[in-house]
């Protein structure tokens, strides 16, 4: 199978492309469009979620500063800030549970 699959690969114009490189790259696009790493784990057979977070570890730390910027997106909008302007838009109090 991988001489037939090195085959088309060249036939396509991917020549020296292996499986695991599409493997990878199929992990690796779908941790970086935000895809939960317990789905991408699931759908690489990892028996441990453990493994893949591991492997694709690299690809984490974009996501925590997507994370990063979504949360504080939405504390600012419950907050009733504008975003574009750094303004309130709304005085109103809120409630602000302690921690």
């Amino acid at each position: 199978m991988t001489r037939h699959f090195g085959r088309l690969m060249a036939k396509v114009g991917l020549k020296g492309v292996r499986l695991h490189d599409l493997r990878h790259t199929h992990a690796s696009l779908l941790l970086g469009e935000g895809v939960h790493l317990k789905v991408v784990s699931e759908r690489l057979g990892h028996a441990d979620i453990r493994i893949t977070g591991d492997l694709y570890s690299h690809v984490l730390p974009n996501l925590q500063g997507e994370a990063t910027m979504k949360l504080s997106e939405k504390v600012d909008a419950e907050a009733g800030i504008d975003l574009q302007k750094g303004v309130k838009i709304d005085s109103r109090p809120r409630f602000v549970p302690r921690v």
